[in-house]
């Protein structure tokens, strides 16, 4: 299964000494930190006059859709004896308010902390970093295209090794951009090569990093948001007339008979957007409001000749619709989307 995997790169060192460094800047307390604790799975810190004990969760850095994640993984991984800490590069302060509602500590490297360790409480925020920090920082690895790439790899365990012409296939981008994809992975530790063929060294990380990056590459493809007046339009709807998938809590409905959802998704063909509104009589979010309406967000098909076509011909890929019902709060859609995606998250 896909269990919680954080990054203990060589520089999240570095990311927590700046980071305690800046606390003891701005508000002169002291920390102690022991080595990282393999039994527990992060490094310990116990500042002065207090006895509590926080276990650090260190990560690079905090997009909305990782802080989500983040925080349903701390909520179901306490252990006993020990606070959460999560030390990043840079936390915003609207991330750093998702983080301060779930009663999660936070340190980062600009000096932006939350402490709620009696008799410690400290509250820090608006510090901005000098450069920026987001999911493509440092390499294009994560961008729209390097997304796009990375998916078919993760979607078709076959496809890392196959010709660049069949990659740039399944994932819907120019033959040009296959080489430099995976030099950034090789860079950055996810490949290695062996011999003529490249062999998998963290796809774990890689999967995680994909699915907090997600929500930037879905909304490039966002065509609109739209209400229907009938909850059970996806049940009887002609998708090859649109050359389309349905996707999130759709999907969900699909797998496990009795789910209701509340929303949808589809993934829709070049062009294919306005004959889909005006056949199923969608309304726009202003003329809904008052109506007793489910969501519909259309979105283009931004995806290639994906694995397994068949399997999911009325459905868009499983890690497509798991990263997208990731962006959720509701703890059952996220457990029901693991037990949706699981042969994939090994």
């Amino acid at each position: 299964m896909f269990e919680s995997c954080y990054i203990y790169a060589m520089n999240t060192r570095t990311i927590t000494v700046k980071a305690l460094n800046q606390l003891q800047f701005h508000t002169g307390l002291v920390a102690q930190v022991s080595q990282t604790d393999a039994s527990v799975g992060g490094a310990l810190i116990q500042f002065d006059n207090s006895n509590a004990r926080l276990l650090a969760e260190l990560r690079e850095w905090a997009t909305s859709g990782g802080t989500r994640n983040l925080i349903q993984e701390l909520s179901q991984e306490t252990r006993s004896g020990y606070d959460k800490l999560l030390i990043c590069d840079y936390i915003s302060d609207e991330e750093g308010a998702r983080l301060r509602a779930a009663n999660v500590n936070y340190l980062d490297n600009v000096g932006n902390a939350y402490l709620d360790i009696p008799p410690i409480y400290v509250l820090i925020q608006g510090k901005k970093p000098k450069e920026r920090f987001d999911a493509d920082r440092g390499s294009k690895l994560f961008t729209e295209t390097g997304l796009k790439v990375i998916l078919a790899l993760l979607a078709d365990g076959n496809l890392l090794n196959a010709s660049y012409r069949s990659i740039a296939d399944h994932a819907s981008v120019s033959m040009g951009t296959i080489g430099w994809v995976l030099r950034e992975l090789k860079n950055q530790g996810f490949i290695r090569s062996h011999g003529n063929q490249y062999r998998w060294l963290d796809r774990e990380l890689l999967l995680r990093k994909w699915v907090d990056a997600f929500p930037d590459l879905k909304q490039k493809h966002l065509l609109g948001s739209y209400y229907c007046r009938h909850a059970d339009w996806w049940k009887s709807i002609d998708l090859g007339r649109y050359e389309a998938v349905l996707g999130g809590e759709l999907a969900l409905a699909g797998a496990f008979p009795g789910f209701q959802p509340a929303s949808g998704e589809i993934y829709v063909g070049r062009f294919k957007r306005d004959k889909l509104v005006r056949e199923l009589k969608l309304s726009d979010v202003a003329s809904a409001k008052s109506a007793q309406c489910v969501r519909v967000d259309v979105y283009s098909r931004f995806w290639g000749q994906m694995s397994d076509t068949n399997l999911f011909s009325q459905y868009a890929h499983p890690l497509i619709n798991y990263a997208s019902l990731m962006e959720t709060w509701d703890p059952d859609v996220r457990k029901l989307a693991t037990e949706l995606v699981s042969d994939y998250l090994t």
